[in-house]
C-alpha cells in the first residue's frame, strides 16, 4: 500500500533566517543484512520519529528511492529491491511520500507513523529543489537475531541466526533444506537465494557469493506491463518482460507455444481462480503428454499488473529457480484480468 502525503506550504522563510540544514542521509548500499535499530542522525528526523523502531537499513532504502526515482509514483518494487541493497531483509508492506518546505517539522507525519508504532520503519529526509521529501518505508519485521554479509568470499563460512528453516538455492539450480540457526561455507560463485520461514513469517532474500549486487531487480520496466489493458496485450507484455529477463541474464531466448503448453496453462488457470489447483499433478499430467527429458515447470501468480504478477514470481525460491533455469526453451501462458489485477499461470519446458 501507498500514501501519498503533501503539507500545505508554509509561508516563506524570512530572508534573515538560517541556512537551511542538510538533510543527513543513511548509506543506500550495504554488504551485509542489518536487523537492529538505530538512531537517526538527521535532527529532524529524529524528532519525527522519537521512540519508534527506526531503522538505518531501511532508511537507507528509503533514501534511494527518494533520490532516484523521480517523475513517476514509487511502486512497492522500486522499495524492495531497494531495501535489498540498503542491507534490509524483510519485506516492504507500505510506503508513506510527502513533500513540506525545507526544515519545517512534519507534523502531520508523525501523527502517521504514530499510528504504525508497532512497525519498523525506515525514515529518511532528501532535498528536492527548495522542499524537503520526505520517505517513510514500513515493514513488520521478521524472525533474524544478528547481522549476516550479504556479499561474500568463495567458501566463507557465514552464521544466519534465527528460527524456522532455511531453504537455499545454489547458482546452478540445487536446493537445499536446513534449519536455523546456519552456519555454512558457500563453495558456489554467483547468486544463492535463501528463503527462511516461521510458523508467522517468511523471508526470502538473495546472496552473493565473488559478486556484487545487482543495481536491478530480475524483471525491469519503465512502461510495459504497467497498466491493464486487452488479454493479448497483456500477454505480449509478459512474454517482452520475460524475454526481457532471460536476455538481461545471459539465458537464451525461449519460443512462445501456443498449442499444448498454453492449452495446459489455460486448463490450470481455470484451477487456480477456482482455488482447486494441484501443482504436482498438472506437471505429471505435462510430462504424461511428452514434456520429458528435460525440466518442466508451471507457475502461478496474481498481482495488480502483469510486472507485479512476474515481480512477486520472482520472490519465490522454485519460481526463480524456474525463470533462471538455462534450460528452458519453450513458455506457454494464460490469464485472467480482475477488478484488481491480473491472475497468471505460466508453463515453462526444455522442449
Amino acid at each position: 500500500m501507498i500514501w501519498l502525503w503533501l503539507l500545505a506550504c508554509q509561508p516563506k522563510k524570512d530572508v534573515s533566517s538560517p541556512l537551511p540544514s542538510i538533510p543527513q542521509i543513511p548509506a543506500p548500499q550495504a554488504p551485509w543484512y542489518t536487523v537492529q535499530n538505530d538512531q537517526p542522525k538527521d535532527f529532524l528526523v529524529a524528532k519525527v520519529v522519537g521512540d519508534l523502531s527506526w531503522s538505518e537499513a531501511l532508511s537507507g532504502a528509503a533514501a534511494e528511492v527518494a533520490l532516484k526515482v523521480d517523475h513517476r509514483p514509487i511502486r512497492l518494487q522500486d522499495a524492495r529491491w531497494a531495501a535489498i541493497r540498503a542491507g534490509y531483509p524483510y519485506t516492504i508492506d507500505q510506503i508513506i511520500v510527502g513533500d513540506v518546505e525545507v526544515d519545517e517539522f512534519p507534523k502531520d507525519l508523525q501523527q502517521m507513523l504514530r499510528q504504525h508504532a508497532d512497525l519498523q520503519m525506515g525514515v529518511v529526509r532528501t532535498r528536492k529543489g527548495t522542499m524537503d521529501r520526505w520517505v517513510v518505508l514500513l515493514s513488520k519485521g521478521g524472525s533474524l537475531t544478528s547481522d549476516f554479509p550479504r556479499e561474500m568470499t568463495l567458501d566463507e563460512e557465514v552464521s544466519i541466526e534465527g528460527e524456522g528453516q532455511i531453504r537455499l538455492l545454489s547458482p546452478t539450480g540445487t536446493v537445499e533444506q536446513h534449519s536455523l540457526p546456519l552456519k555454512k561455507r558457500f563453495a558456489e560463485e554467483g547468486e544463492w537465494w535463501a528463503e527462511m520461514t516461521t510458523s508467522t513469517s517468511s523471508i526470502s532474500i538473495p546472496l552473493y557469493v565473488e559478486s556484487g549486487t545487482p543495481v536491478h531487480p530480475l524483471f525491469v520496466t519503465e512502461d510495459v506491463g504497467l497498466e491493464l489493458a486487452d488479454k493479448a496485450t497483456l500477454e505480449e507484455d509478459a512474454f517482452v518482460l520475460f524475454e526481457d529477463m532471460r536476455e538481461r541474464q545471459g539465458l537464451v531466448s525461449v519460443f512462445e507455444d501456443s498449442g499444448l503448453l498454453k492449452s495446459f496453462a489455460e486448463q490450470a488457470l481455470k484451477e487456480v481462480v477456482a482455488g482447486t489447483w494441484n501443482h504436482d499433478a498438472n506437471i505429471a499430467l505435462l510430462q504424461k503428454v511428452g514434456f520429458v527429458g528435460g525440466p518442466v515447470y508451471q507457475l502461478s501468480c496474481q498481482g495488480e499488473s502483469v510486472y507485479v504478477c512476474l515481480d512477486n514470481l520472482s520472490w519465490e525460491l522454485d519460481a526463480r529457480r524456474a525463470l533462471l533455469d538455462p534450460n528452458i526453451r519453450s513458455i506457454g501462458m494464460d490469464l485472467q484480468i480482475q477488478t484488481n489485477g491480473v491472475v497468471m499461470v505460466i508453463n515453462l519446458s526444455a522442449i
